[in-house]
């Protein structure tokens, strides 16, 4: 939510909507960098608060633990991989 690329923001703002407890999220994917920079917490404070949430997949492929609990370093480490290179994309 905190990512370089519009479209990844714009993704993942939509995405996020469609898990319970968040369709009213509040999010501009668009707004300045300072705006959006809260966004990320405050989807996980959604997360963390909601009780007897469950997933229905866990596991590496998609960075959650049984309990819930989201995949911390393996997130990092994926992070860390990725190339930041600005793009642009003729159309």
């Amino acid at each position: 939510m905190d990512d370089p690329y519009d479209v990844v923001r714009y993704i993942s703002a939509r995405s996020l909507r469609w898990l319970p407890g968040y369709k009213d999220f509040a999010y501009d994917f668009v707004a300045k960098p300072q705006e959006r920079a809260r966004a990320p917490q405050r989807a996980l404070e959604v997360w963390r608060d909601q009780s007897g949430r469950s997933a229905d997949r866990t596991g590496s492929e998609v960075l959650i633990d049984p309990d819930g609990s989201l995949r911390q370093g393996d997130i990092a480490h994926l992070l860390g991989q990725r190339d930041d290179h600005p793009m642009e994309l003729g159309e």
